[in-house]
């Protein structure tokens, strides 16, 4: 009887531990923020935005291109696939415009890392995955700035053939607009003197 106790105070032992650390674990292979906050039916309840429309799922290309030191949002949504105008008439369209965004993984609701990011060369700029997107303040993320959800398991680096040409029409030929003089998000005020 007693070796029958000890066993199973030895199993809790080792499961508490085992299912504590499977709890930290988690993120890193499974979209846990999107389990536990990404109810599309309560989200399309509390913006107004239809439940298709909010569920939609976008093949997205991000850059990275912090405006500076802290820069709280430094990604930008270059294209989406399908258009952001397609999918509803009276959206923007976007067409050629660097929109500035919240861009967070729907594993654990945090931006890719700096080491994820690497050293920030320019392959380091432009990225591919599946996402959603969500209004301005969903969440509880930036008010001024619309918020993307990429998948974890979906997100590459564009190859350095693309990264170049991107960053070509970019920064030289100047075909690119970018948004961040049309929407104060609170950045040049933080950042003023």
């Amino acid at each position: 009887m007693a070796g029958n106790i000890s066993s199973k105070v030895a199993t809790v032992i080792v499961l508490v531990p085992l299912l504590a650390l499977a709890w930290f674990l988690a993120p890193m292979a499974l979209p846990v923020y999107r389990w536990r906050y990404m109810d599309f039916l309560e989200l399309s309840k509390k913006t107004g935005i239809p439940l298709a429309e909010i569920s939609k799922q976008y093949d997205v290309t991000a850059r990275y291109a912090p405006r500076g030191l802290e820069d709280p949002l430094p990604w930008q949504i270059m294209t989406m696939d399908p258009t952001w105008v397609s999918v509803n008439s009276k959206h923007d369209d976007e067409d050629h415009i660097l929109v500035r965004c919240t861009f967070v993984s729907d594993r654990d609701g945090t931006p890719p890392s700096k080491l994820f990011l690497g050293s920030g060369s320019l392959k380091d700029r432009y990225w591919r995955a599946r996402a959603w997107r969500m209004p301005p303040g969903t969440l509880g993320f930036n008010s001024k700035r619309p918020v993307v959800i990429y998948a974890g398991d979906s997100i590459e680096k564009l190859s350095i053939g693309q990264c170049e040409m991107l960053d070509d029409e970019v920064t030289r030929q100047s075909k690119w607009t970018n948004d961040d003089k049309e929407v104060e998000d609170g950045f040049k005020t933080r950042s003023s003197p």
